[in-house]
């Protein structure tokens, strides 16, 4: 049925190198369409995401996101206590993905994070629909008063309370959560929401240990360290494919690269 499922990713210009590595893993398996949402993307970005699906433009969202300067001073020292400070560059981007998903145009979508390399068909995560959501644990979550949940991987159903919810509570709340994570699973044990638990293997956070067994369907390398692996991994890849160094110096991306 059209519009019955679709995938949505999002990145603003600081995430646009990793489009062109997920979009080919991601098409090498699955098919299903895709939708884009634009943080910030450079022009000639918007333009290849346009060539290969949707585009959700929240560029203009209002400025929302709390700097490290407006957060209370204790709740950010505790959180650089326990994370590594890029998160604060990363948190406007992170906090708009709730609105991506509010606005996504299926009936079930799949968010996906861009650091996430699929390597095998998606098909068998539909199948975790019955309560409308279904999330991750996430194996790295620090100490918490309830289960955290990683929002890398996200299967939910069109207008579900809990994404309205985290939608609204995003502009609101942000000031009082490290990530987008972080406040939707404090919305699901405040609200004590029903939720499928999906298996590691669809969202296989890279340095998990494999207690379950199971062939993983989507790598994800989520934190500093292993996005400093991924780019070691592309350059290399691209070294063995005799690649020459200009190219190699844009790998990964369609535009504007960190690297």
């Amino acid at each position: 049925m059209k519009n019955d499922r679709g995938i949505l990713v999002g990145a603003d210009a600081q995430q646009e190198w990793l489009l062109s590595w997920w979009w080919e893993n991601y098409r090498r398996h699955n098919d299903y369409p895709i939708s884009f949402a634009d943080f910030g993307l450079s022009e000639e970005t918007r333009s290849w995401c346009k060539e290969r699906g949707d585009l959700i433009d929240l560029r203009e969202a209002p400025e929302f996101v709390k700097g490290q300067n407006e957060v209370d001073p204790l709740l950010a020292k505790e959180w650089e206590s326990l994370y590594p400070p890029t998160f604060w560059k990363l948190r406007e981007a992170w906090f708009k993905k709730p609105l991506a998903c509010r606005e996504f145009p299926y009936n079930w979508t799949l968010w996906i994070d861009l650091d996430c390399e699929i390597i095998g068909s998606l098909e068998g995560i539909w199948s975790y629909r019955e309560f409308g959501v279904a999330l991750a644990k996430d194996p790295f979550a620090k100490t918490a008063e309830h289960t955290i949940y990683n929002s890398g991987v996200i299967l939910f159903q069109k207008n579900h309370p809990l994404i309205l919810e985290w939608a609204k509570g995003s502009p609101e709340g942000n000031g009082l959560f490290r990530g987008d994570q972080d406040l939707l699973s404090h919305l699901i044990a405040k609200g004590g929401y029903a939720l499928s638990e999906l298996p590691p293997i669809y969202n296989w956070c890279v340095g998990r240990e494999n207690k379950e067994g199971g062939k993983p369907f989507v790598f994800h390398f989520s934190g500093d360290l292993a996005k400093s692996y991924l780019k070691m991994k592309l350059r290399a890849d691209s070294l063995a494919k005799g690649l020459p160094l200009e190219a190699i110096a844009k790998l990964g991306r369609p535009a504007k690269s960190p690297f």
